[in-house]
């Protein structure tokens, strides 16, 4: 079997910097290019001469995001702008060394065309679903809980006419479309766009895995949703139907930090439950213990890619809770190892929140599932199986 060579865009971390550890092994890895900071670099195992970074643009977009004023948010979508350039003209230096040039939606910027001439293979990873399928189905959620301003918003920056206009050249000039679930697939056969190759991501054990010094309490149930708090997420149905739950020793704890400030709206529906618990961002040691003293781990997104926390819970042995729109839905199915609900419908979660919380014989059967799923379901499998589609594309 062939190994072909890679060089990986990215605009920031993500999960590229795994792929990359992965492809160093197989000896497969011409360049990291990222938009990532080089101080937070370090930290993750990937030597400096493999990794073409700048982190400017990135710490500058990161710094503006929740500055709810016209003027700083086109400042910041203008550096956002920069960042991709930057990495679409370096992707240029690599080419010629390289087999197959990978990169996240958006990193092809005013590049994908000239890159085509080289004759090498072009995928265009979108871990979300196809902007336009996102682009209304969030419109949809904002407009449904009458949150115009922050739609407006939304529409104005994140779904600029700029970004839809390049997304739908990368996707049309890509030999392929790299996606992580049938769900983000489907979306795009919907739009016409079939030369699709699909593989869901890795799980990261080395950092997430069930820690036996951390105990749970017998007579508690202890549910979790950790991501950004944001209507897109869905965290609006699963605080509804929590604030319907009737167990006497039932917690809500919520990780992750404010988006578009829906935070909110969310702490408005939770106001007069203080069984529910806003954590803030959580990492390393303290998301690992969130992660173990979970019962269940809930993910009601109205639309992902495939979210990386919900292996990251399985990883811990936690099983999952998810939307039909998580990009997790055959995962969980295939290797029972959680449960899957209608987006929008708070009723099914609290269905499935009071069959679990009084059936630990099943809980235990489906966190001893997720473990076993997440011991053979790694970044190396997920590199294995990128160079097999590829040779099988390309014999």
């Amino acid at each position: 079997m062939k190994r072909y060579k890679f060089t990986l865009l990215t605009h920031a971390k993500f999960h590229y910097f795994e792929v990359a550890k992965s492809l160093i092994k197989k000896n497969q890895l011409i360049k990291l290019v990222s938009g990532y900071p080089k101080f937070k670099i370090k930290k993750l195992g990937i030597p400096y001469h493999l990794i073409d970074f700048f982190g400017l643009y990135t710490i500058i977009n990161y710094l503006l995001r929740n500055i709810d004023i016209n003027f700083v948010q086109s400042i910041r979508i203008y550096f956002q702008k920069l960042n991709a350039r930057k990495i679409s003209q370096k992707s240029k230096q690599y080419i010629k060394n390289s087999d197959v040039i990978l990169g996240l939606s958006g990193t092809f910027i005013n590049s994908i065309k000239e890159l085509k001439k080289y004759k090498k293979i072009i995928i265009c990873e979108r871990s979300s679903s196809h902007i336009l399928f996102q682009k209304k189905i969030i419109e949809e959620e904002y407009t449904r809980h009458n949150l115009l301003k922050t739609r407006d918003r939304i529409l104005k920056y994140e779904f600029a006419s700029w970004k839809i206009d390049n997304e739908l050249i990368e996707y049309s000039y890509a030999d392929h479309i790299l996606t992580p679930s049938k769900f983000v697939t489907d979306s795009f056969k919907e739009y016409g766009i079939n030369s699709i190759i699909e593989i869901p991501f890795g799980a990261n054990t080395n950092d997430f895995f069930r820690d036996n010094s951390i105990k749970k309490k017998e007579n508690e149930f202890h549910i979790l949703f950790v991501g950004q708090i944001t209507l897109r997420k869905g965290l609006q149905y699963l605080i509804n139907a929590f604030n319907q739950f009737k167990h006497p020793n039932a917690y809500l704890h919520i990780v992750g930090g404010d988006t578009y400030g829906d935070i909110n709206f969310m702490k408005k529906l939770s106001a007069s439950n203080k069984k529910i618990i806003f954590h803030g961002i959580k990492k390393g040691r303290d998301l690992l213990y969130f992660y173990n003293i979970a019962d269940i781990y809930v993910l009601p997104s109205i639309e992902e890619g495939f979210a990386i926390t919900q292996l990251e819970a399985l990883s811990c042995g936690c099983p999952i809770l998810i939307s039909e729109n998580t990009g997790a839905k055959e995962t969980v199915l295939e290797n029972n190892c959680g449960m899957v609900f209608p987006i929008r419908d708070s009723d099914q979660i609290l269905k499935k929140f009071e069959i679990l919380a009084n059936d630990k014989n099943l809980l235990k059967n489906l966190s001893d599932n997720a473990l076993k799923l997440t011991t053979h379901k790694t970044w190396d499998t997920y590199t294995d199986i990128l160079n097999q589609k590829l040779n099988k594309i390309y014999e």
